[in-house]
């Protein structure tokens, strides 16, 4: 693997977006192999990337990995404001993180991780937090091995179809 960038996407013409989008996809369609019981609804994708590049710099940021011409992976996170009764915090949120399965295990995941961590640093956050599906064991140790820890556990009942 050659050498990998980390860019800053707060532009909503930089060219990268077409690449966010399509790792975007790819990354919901993984999850829905994991157990994920909300699929990513017909034109999700495009919905996503409308708020991702509006609050992009502002409120969110965008981190994409590129190896040469190929972008390899991406990472969202948002800014989260708590409500008084548990002390008004700004909380650092990471909504997305994907690497192509071809360029895991070589330092990508971490390093996208350490970019949103020194923005969300940069923002003053209380604290930083994220979800896993369950059946994610390999994310579970990442997160885990990167000192983040099990607070919840979420379920979901589906009513309609």
């Amino acid at each position: 693997m050659g050498e990998i960038e980390y860019i800053q996407l707060d532009s909503d013409y930089h060219f990268g977006w077409f690449d966010v989008a399509e790792l975007f996809t790819a990354m919901y369609g993984r999850m829905e192999e994991m157990g994920l019981m909300l699929p990513l609804s017909e034109g999700g994708t495009a919905q996503w990337m409308k708020t991702a590049q509006n609050t992009s710099g502002k409120f969110g940021i965008v981190i994409l990995a590129r190896c040469g011409e190929q972008s390899i992976g991406f990472a969202h996170g948002m800014l989260k404001f708590l409500p008084d009764y548990l002390g008004g915090y700004t909380v650092g949120t990471i909504t997305h993180i994907f690497v192509d399965e071809d360029e895991r295990r070589a330092g990508v995941g971490r390093q996208l991780v350490l970019e949103l961590e020194n923005w969300f640093h940069s923002k003053k956050v209380h604290s930083i937090e994220l979800q896993v599906i369950s059946g994610n064991a390999d994310a579970r140790e990442f997160w885990q091995d990167l000192g983040f820890k099990e607070e919840l556990i979420q379920y979901r009942k589906i009513c309609h179809r």
